[in-house]
């Protein structure tokens, strides 16, 4: 099963969520767009940069939102992680396009799962006037 995927090819083994983005990039239509989680180590690990260059190489990067590490932790896991938005490239590449990035601080509950202030709506705000600006 490991060779049917490109980055599985010429491994033993390979972390089932770097298949998972490949399968979802696959799945995806020509100017399709996803919405994915990934835990940071994907986007930040020099030993990662493959993974990042596939992304690359079949996506155009919309967003990437920056989420706090206690996002994750009520419900039992502590990875740091980013929300992150592409489209799929179809026959026109773009070089050299804007990213939208922002970093979220608070996402309506803490650490504990109380209730807590949520930056995502103001973040959501600002990505479309980000959209506005870049069509202008």
């Amino acid at each position: 099963i490991l060779k049917s995927f490109e980055l599985g090819k010429g491994r033993d083994a390979q972390r089932t969520e770097i298949t998972f983005i490949e399968r979802c990039i696959d799945l995806l239509k020509p100017s399709g767009r996803l919405g994915i989680v990934l835990p940071d180590g994907i986007l930040m690990n020099a030993s990662l940069q493959y993974v990042r260059d596939f992304i690359l190489g079949g996506a155009k990067i919309l967003a990437v939102v920056s989420l706090p590490a206690c996002t994750f932790v009520p419900a039992g896991s502590g990875v740091k992680a980013s929300l992150v938005f592409l489209e799929k490239k179809d026959t026109h590449v773009e070089v050299g396009y804007p990213i939208f990035m922002a970093i979220a601080e608070h996402v309506g509950y803490d650490a504990t799962g109380r209730p807590d202030s949520n930056d995502l709506p103001q973040i959501l705000d600002q990505y479309k006037s980000f959209l506005k600006e870049g069509a202008k």
